[in-house]
């Protein structure tokens, strides 16, 4: 089976179509307004902002084809990803917050 073969249901598509219009629409923002939030008003120099997103995007990197074994992995009654979308949604719904609150 390649994975041209594999039909979703509806639901299955809204609950993916909903985690990714989330994610990113969170994602933009914080990648949006980091700089300014850490610059201007905790105080970081601009460099120092640069190198914090070189080294998160390397470890990004690295960490993500790990995530990605892990949940390929993984198997639920509701799906592969299912749990990962939703308790992934929920913690970071906790760091944005946490990010933001200095």
């Amino acid at each position: 089976m390649t994975n041209t073969d594999i039909k979703l249901s509806p639901k299955n598509c809204f609950d993916y179509a909903i985690y990714n219009f989330g994610y990113y629409l969170l994602n933009m923002w914080i990648m949006t307004f980091l700089n300014i939030y850490l610059t201007d008003v905790v105080g970081v120099t601009l460099s120092t902002v640069a190198s914090m997103i070189i080294v998160i995007r390397i470890i990004d990197a690295i960490n993500d084809p790990i995530i990605g074994n892990i949940a390929d992995k993984s198997n639920s009654p509701k799906g592969k990803y299912v749990p990962w979308l939703r308790w992934g949604g929920i913690a970071m719904a906790i760091f944005t917050f946490l990010l933001f609150s200095a």
